[in-house]
């Protein structure tokens, strides 16, 4: 009786043992979709200026609202991968009560053990698996912290960028090819504007006030620089 009651507890602990890289990947895709929304978040508040300048403001929240989505769902796989596993060890682990009362059964009928004994094995079964059933909770739990405390380590491990005073980069001039700028509602800004601002050179725009300099300075991104 004493190995019916304890032949579950090998099964249960290895299915969530070797469950654990299932959860990992379910993790790691949980947490890339965090850091893509983090990364959108503040990508939008760096550029919401140029953003609205360009038009662009609803065509970028919209792509913002698809990685909040995306983390809801990361968030309920993972979830629910965890759930799965932990669960179907849960159940194997209850199927001990059941064995334990086949056996003893089958024991007591051929009397090999009295009623006492019998009920004595079914009271230590039925308590015996309670605890344990926290504990595949908490090994769930502590796999599905490795891939948190793996995201750490690799933000601690980057190195430092110290930067440097000095200029090294070459080729990056700056090139407007027939560039326009127009409202939604069809008013023109800028129309056909061609010219190259070179690097290490100063360029300055010189306008009246109201002549499209600023969203000369904002459309960069459109004009296929």
């Amino acid at each position: 009786m004493a190995l019916a009651a304890v032949w579950v507890l090998p099964v249960a602990f290895t299915i969530t043992f070797f469950s654990s890289r299932i959860q990992e990947y379910f993790n790691s895709k949980s947490v890339a979709a965090n850091v893509a929304l983090e990364d959108g978040v503040q990508e939008c508040i760096e550029s919401l200026q140029d953003l609205k300048a360009n038009n662009a403001e609803a065509d970028y929240l919209g792509g913002l609202y698809r990685k909040i989505d995306d983390v809801e769902k990361r968030h309920i796989i993972t979830e629910l991968g965890t759930a799965l596993f932990v669960v179907s060890s849960t159940l194997i682990l209850k199927f001990g009560i059941a064995t334990v009362a086949l056996v003893g059964s089958a024991l007591l009928i051929s009397g090999e053990i009295d009623i006492p004994l019998f009920f004595m094995f079914l009271l230590v079964a039925s308590r015996l698996y309670a605890p344990l059933e926290g504990a595949l909770q908490n090994l769930a739990a502590v796999i599905s912290t490795k891939t948190n405390i793996n995201r750490m380590n690799e933000i601690l491990d980057q190195p430092v960028q110290d930067g440097g005073s000095k200029l090294t980069n070459q080729g990056y001039d700056i090139v407007f090819d027939h560039v326009g700028f127009a409202y939604n509602s069809g008013e023109t800004v800028l129309r056909d504007v061609t010219f190259t601002a070179r690097q290490g050179e100063v360029t300055a725009l010189v306008g009246p006030s109201g002549g499209g300099k600023l969203r000369f300075r904002a459309s960069p991104r459109d004009s296929g620089i």
